[in-house]
């Protein structure tokens, strides 16, 4: 299980577990939108075959995308796993 704090957004809703009035777990959606901040410059040697490379989004979290993915992109990522899904349209 993914630590869900970095994945929290203002205005999320999530569904959450209670025991005794605290807080126990809480169900994140299954995607979530966030903005590419940082990520390598695209390789032309690598457009031949499918590859990935860290990016980090402006949540802080670092996933693995696809090489096309670019600085400034708007992905969409399943936090519950914590995988690149596409870029946002």
């Amino acid at each position: 299980m993914l630590d869900a704090g970095p994945w929290l957004q203002p205005e999320m809703v999530v569904k959450v577990e209670w025991l005794d009035g605290r807080p126990i777990a809480i169900e994140l959606p299954s995607v979530v939108e966030l903005d590419v901040v940082e990520t390598l410059s695209r390789h032309a040697e690598r457009d031949q075959t499918a590859s990935t490379k860290p990016a980090k989004l402006s949540n802080g979290v670092t996933v693995q995308v696809p090489d096309f993915v670019a600085e400034g992109d708007r992905v969409r990522v399943d936090p519950r796993q914590g995988v690149y899904l596409e870029r946002a349209k």
